[in-house]
């Protein structure tokens, strides 16, 4: 009999393991452990945000009140420090990412498998049953071994990078036991679009642009934050942080310049035009520092000379280009694929599960922790950093039961 049995060997499965100490059995599907941990931060491992605890909680979408509990109680400060403790001293980028110093992935996931060495962990484990009688759960594997447990944690991830093994065997056993499973969809990840012609810029990157999201012309959302137009459409933290809310057929509005809105560029423009109507009208437009070829491209989408003078445009390509400077529209077709999504958006639904426990709220001793609910959080460490706090949670849960026995 087992203090716990884990199914997963991620970051978040042998947190909870390494947390409980002992007497845990870890399975794992792949032949190795963590692999998809190995693979984040482009192998570097970002697995945490520096700053006050207090600023993660508006990075999950909807979901900030649900995290609230487990990130107060295991915050980035404290993986930090537990890494330190454990000789993986860290770094602070500029923009707050935190990586192990050797910014080698494997050395965060060497340290947890050390951990784990009062603990079981078997790899390649194909699980072909899972029940629950007489208060103890059951796992059989595809060679009909048994394992048992009062503790079952289903730390198994999300279905993207199903190269690296991602399954939805955890949504299928949250069903077992009546869960209901927000459909999964791929979330930080890129976006396809309709048009092709922004392709063509593909490689610029801006800061600090705002967007709109609209759906059946109704806006849903305004986020603002560095952007990428790439070969395919468009990236970078402002799309990234918010595929969770994009969805195929939306139009995303650029603003290409966010300290104005229409009305006050149109403004501009009309005094401006006027004030210097000699002035070529790329030359003028230069002065709002944006790519060259990005103002070429308004010309040609306007079809109107690049050597134009600014007297020159009538009020009907003014109104227009003031609409692509502040309002380009941008028709998604489709969002990154399964393949090439960070993390998965959807999962086992929060409403079941107790947020200072990660238990299930219908199956007694049955836990719920990392990717495989249906939280994600923006690109800079704010997934991993769930990872670990959701698995100090349950593990503290579980450690409180067996004192208690």
């Amino acid at each position: 009999m087992y203090n716990a049995i884990v199914i997963g060997g991620g970051v978040a499965g042998l947190f909870v393991a390494q947390h409980i100490r002992k007497n845990v059995l870890v399975l794992e599907k792949n032949n190795s452990l963590g692999q998809k941990l190995l693979v984040s931060g482009s192998g570097q491992c970002n697995f945490t945000h520096n700053g006050y605890i207090k600023e993660f909680f508006n990075k999950y979408g909807d979901k900030q009140n649900f995290v609230k509990k487990c990130l107060n109680a295991f915050s980035n400060q404290d993986s930090i420090r537990f890494f330190n403790d454990n000789g993986i001293n860290s770094i602070i980028t500029e923009n707050g990412k935190v990586f192990p110093k050797s910014l080698n992935s494997e050395d965060i996931l060497n340290i947890l498998i050390k951990l784990n060495r009062l603990n079981t962990l078997k790899t390649n484990i194909d699980i072909k049953k899972v029940t629950f009688l007489d208060d103890i759960f059951c796992i059989v594997d595809n060679n009909n071994n048994q394992y048992f447990s009062k503790n079952l944690v289903i730390a198994t991830g999300g279905i993207t990078y199903p190269k690296l093994g991602a399954s939805s065997f955890g949504y299928v056993i949250a069903k077992q036991f009546g869960h209901t499973i927000i459909e999964p969809r791929p979330a930080l990840t890129n976006i396809i679009s309709k048009q092709r012609a922004i392709t063509t810029l593909a490689g610029i990157s801006f800061k600090q642009l705002k967007i709109e999201i609209y759906r059946n012309n109704n806006k849903v959302l305004d986020c603002i934050g560095d952007l990428i137009i790439t070969h395919k459409g468009l990236s970078g933290p402002v799309i990234l942080d918010n595929s969770r809310n994009i969805k195929p057929n939306d139009t995303l509005n650029i603003n290409f310049l966010p300290k104005f809105n229409y009305e006050s560029l149109h403004d501009k423009l009309v005094n401006d035009f006027h004030k210097f109507g000699s002035l070529k009208l790329l030359s003028y437009l230069k002065m709002f520092d944006l790519p060259k070829s990005l103002l070429e491209h308004f010309c040609e989408q306007l079809n109107i000379s690049k050597n134009f003078c600014c007297a020159q445009i009538i009020k009907s390509h003014r109104k227009e280009l003031c609409k692509l400077l502040t309002m380009y529209p941008i028709e998604v077709d489709n969002l990154g694929g399964l393949n090439i999504a960070m993390v998965t958006h959807g999962g086992v639904c929060t409403k079941e599960i107790y947020s200072s426990t990660f238990e299930s709220k219908i199956q007694k001793n049955l836990y719920f922790i990392g990717e495989v609910l249906d939280i994600d959080g923006n690109t800079g460490g704010y997934n991993i950093q769930f990872a670990f706090s959701s698995a100090f949670s349950s593990g503290r849960k579980i450690i409180e039961n067996s004192i208690h026995c």
